[in-house]
C-alpha cells in the first residue's frame, strides 16, 4: 500500500514539472488586421501575419523563428505574379 501512495505520488509530481516546464504562448489577438511579414530559414521563406500580436504568438511556439521584415517582401515573395 504504501509503494502505490509513493508511486501516485512521483507521478503527480512528475506531471507537476512537465507542466511547469510547458511554455505557456496563450494570447488573445484581436482582429484587428494590420498585417506584418515575417521571415526564418535565413531569409528563405516568408509567412504574413495579419498583426504583430499573430506574430508574437507564432514566435513562442517556435522559439522565436520568425523576424520581422518590411511587409513589401512579403508582397513580392509571396504574390510574385499579382494579376
Amino acid at each position: 500500500m504504501k509503494f502505490l501512495i509513493f508511486v501516485l505520488f512521483a507521478l503527480a509530481c512528475l506531471l507537476a514539472v512537465s507542466n511547469a516546464q510547458k511554455k505557456k504562448c496563450d494570447r488573445i489577438c484581436t482582429q484587428q488586421i494590420q498585417p506584418c511579414c515575417a521571415t526564418n530559414n535565413r531569409g528563405r521563406t516568408y509567412r504574413r501575419f495579419s498583426n504583430s500580436c499573430y506574430l508574437a504568438i507564432a514566435n513562442c511556439q517556435t522559439n522565436n523563428s520568425y523576424k520581422r521584415v518590411d511587409l513589401s517582401r512579403c508582397q513580392r515573395y509571396l504574390n510574385p505574379n499579382p494579376k
